[in-house]
C-alpha cells in the first residue's frame, strides 16, 4: 500500500487493522478470517499507540485491549538474516495473541519499506533485483506464517508511476492499495481516496472515498492542551470522488526554484 505523503496511509492500515481484530466488514467486504495484527513501526513509532487508541474507540467499541502488537525497531529487510529474524519476532507476536485472544496473526504491517529495506548504495532503490529481494523476504515470512503482509511506501515523484523506487516492489505484489488525493503546495490534501491499483486475479481500479477526522485524545499534554490524531471516515457506498481541484499552470513547473518564481509572479499580477 503507497501513496502520497499526507494521504493517510498509515491511517487506512489501523482501520483495516481494526476490521480484522473485529471481524467487522472492510470496505464492503466480509472478514473471513478474524485475526490479530501485527505492525513493524519503522516510522511514525512513537505514534503508534495514540493511533491504536483512536481507532480503538471509535471503531472497535472501545474494547479494553485489542488483537493488535507492534514493534518500534525494525531488521532491515537486505540484511543477511532478515527473513528469519522476521519470523521470529511474528511468532513471538503471534503466540502473544492467542495467548490472550485466541486469535491468529493474520497481518503484518510494514511501515515503510523504504524505512526498512537497509539499501546499501545510492541508486538501489530503483534497481529491479533488489527491489525483487525486498519483496522475495516479504514472501517468504508471508508463505511461512500463512498471513499477508502488507509492504507500506511512499509514491515517488511522478505520480503516475506509482511506488517510489523499483517497479519490482508493485509487479511482485498480489495486491498493490494507492491512497491518492490532491496535495496543494499549502501541504492541504482534498479528494482522499484508497483505489485498489493492483490485484492479481481479481477486477482492479476500484476507488474508495474518505475523510480523515481528527479526534483527541481523553487525556491532555502537559500543558493542558489536546492530544489529536486521525481516524478514517469511509464515504457511503457508491459515492463518487470529489472533483479533482483544478489545474493550476502556475504550479505546474517541477524544480523548486521555477515553481516559486511562478506563484511570486502570479502573486505581483494579481
Amino acid at each position: 500500500m503507497s501513496g502520497q505523503w499526507g494521504a493517510g496511509k498509515t491511517f487506512v492500515f489501523f482501520d483495516l487493522a481494526a476490521s480484522l481484530s473485529t471481524g467487522q466488514p472492510w470496505l464492503g467486504h466480509v472478514v473471513k478470517r478474524q485475526c490479530g495484527v501485527l505492525l513493524i513501526a519503522a516510522e511514525g513509532a512513537d505514534e503508534v499507540r495514540l493511533r491504536l487508541d483512536a481507532v480503538v474507540r471509535e471503531k472497535c467499541g472501545n474494547m479494553t485491549r485489542a488483537p493488535f502488537r507492534w514493534y518500534e525497531t525494525a531488521p532491515l529487510l537486505l540484511q543477511k538474516g532478515a527473513v528469519n529474524t522476521l519470523i521470529a519476532m511474528a511468532r513471538q507476536a503471534e503466540a502473544s495473541l492467542h495467548a490472550e485472544f485466541g486469535l491468529p496473526l493474520g497481518l503484518i504491517g510494514i511501515d515503510t519499506i523504504a524505512a526498512c529495506a537497509g539499501y546499501s548504495r545510492a541508486g538501489d532503490e530503483y534497481d529491479n533485483a533488489v527491489g525483487q529481494a525486498v519483496m522475495n523476504v516479504l514472501k517468504a515470512v508471508a508463505q511461512e506464517l500463512k498471513c499477508f503482509v502488507l509492504g507500506i511506501d511512499h509514491f515517488g515523484k511522478n505520480l503516475e508511476a506509482g511506488t517510489r523506487g523499483a517497479s519490482s516492489k508493485e509487479s511482485s505484489g498480489d495486491v498493490v492499495l494507492a491512497c491518492l488525493g490532491d496535495k496543494q503546495l499549502s501541504g492541504s490534501i482534498t479528494n482522499t481516496r484508497l483505489a485498489v491499483r493492483k490485484h492479481r486475479g481479481g477486477k482492479q481500479g476500484q476507488e474508495y472515498p474518505f475523510q480523515l477526522r481528527m479526534v483527541e485524545a481523553p487525556e491532555k499534554d502537559e500543558d493542558g492542551d489536546p492530544i489529536t490524531t486521525m481516524v478514517i471516515d469511509w464515504s457511503p457506498p457508491g459515492t463518487a470522488p470529489a472533483p479533482s481541484a483544478p489545474d493550476d499552470p502556475w504550479a505546474k513547473p517541477k524544480r523548486q526554484d521555477q515553481r516559486t518564481a511562478a506563484l511570486r509572479c502570479r502573486s505581483s499580477r494579481g
